[in-house]
């Protein structure tokens, strides 16, 4: 992780350095919050269901530097929308799954004017997520439960994002940003009791749709 980190953190210092300095009225900041969903790319882990969606709460900020480069950087907490429930068969046999996780981008990217404060932008650079989900598996041939941790670890990555501003008033607008995040985890299954360790290929990534307000600063 901390290799790719570094070289991520390497290729955003550079691009912000190698941009030339604008003047006052060029420089912008807005700050902002929002609703999202993320849909990560999970695993095929064998007998285990594929948690595929999260409600996200998050906060974003954009530093435009220039008439047509930008900064943008962005945290969101997701979690999953109530306990998911699944059944397999007509046994009545099911899991139950409840987690969290959450998003760190920091991005550079161009931008393009579209008069009276709107904006639209692509822009790439540094991911970060992690994710842990509890588990739940009813037996019902014994009447047991079986509790199961699903633990991703933190990992970091390539994000590609865009997005829009549109104005609202003079100093408010209406925001969307979209992101899709390359990042791979080793994630780790335990069971209480149990020293015995599974180790898999887990997507911490995926695509995350976020809409909300931000302020011009």
């Amino acid at each position: 992780m901390w290799k790719r980190l570094s070289i991520a953190l390497m290729l955003v210092a550079i691009l912000t350095i190698a941009v030339a300095p604008a003047s006052a009225e060029d420089q912008k900041f807005a700050l902002g919050a929002g609703l999202g969903i993320a849909y990560p790319t999970g695993s095929a882990y064998p007998g285990f269901p594929d948690i595929n969606e999260a409600l996200t709460l998050g906060i974003t900020a954009a530093y435009f530097t220039s008439s047509w480069v930008m900064i943008a950087a962005d945290f969101s907490y997701g979690f999953l929308p109530g306990e998911l429930e699944f059944r397999f068969d007509s046994g009545g046999d099911y899991f139950t799954a409840d987690g969290w996780t959450w998003y760190f981008d920091i991005l550079v990217g161009v931008d393009k004017n579209l008069g009276e404060s709107g904006f639209l932008y692509l822009a790439a650079g540094l991911g970060v997520a992690s994710s842990k989900t509890d588990f739940k598996s009813y037996d019902a041939a014994t009447s047991t439960v079986e509790e199961t941790e699903l633990d991703a670890g933190t990992e970091a990555g390539l994000t590609i994002g865009a997005g829009a501003g549109l104005p609202i008033s003079e100093r408010v607008l209406g925001f969307v940003n979209l992101r899709y995040r390359f990042i791979k985890s080793d994630a780790k299954i335990t069971t209480p009791g149990d020293s015995d360790v599974d180790s898999f290929a887990y997507g911490l990534g995926g695509t995350e749709l976020m809409v909300g307000v931000s302020f011009w600063i």
